[in-house]
């Protein structure tokens, strides 16, 4: 048996499969799924998530106030009037 995870709705057996749900199979069939891209090995979807939500180190103080407020305007961050270290502090309390 292999644990997969749905790439795509299907049907197994059945039953329906959303996308991202894992599920058990038997590895001949198993093996199918993953060669026509209908599935993935769970362990190597939970590996990519991990990846995915590691924190990336951001350097803000070596950025300026522009760049700054930039990215609090993506984030939907209100930041005009605020200083410098007072804007830094919000991105890194976001």
């Amino acid at each position: 048996m292999m644990r997969l995870v749905a790439a795509h709705t299907i049907r197994l057996d059945g039953e329906r499969v959303a996308p991202g749900e894992a599920f058990e199979i038997d590895e001949k069939r198993g093996k199918n799924l993953v060669e026509m891209g209908a599935a993935a090995a769970a362990e190597e979807v939970e590996r990519e998530e991990e990846a995915a939500t590691e924190e990336v180190s951001v350097d803000y103080e070596s950025m300026t106030v522009r760049e700054l407020g930039e990215i609090c305007e993506e984030r939907g961050i209100e930041c005009a009037g605020l200083k410098k270290a007072e804007i830094v502090e919000r991105l890194k309390e976001a």
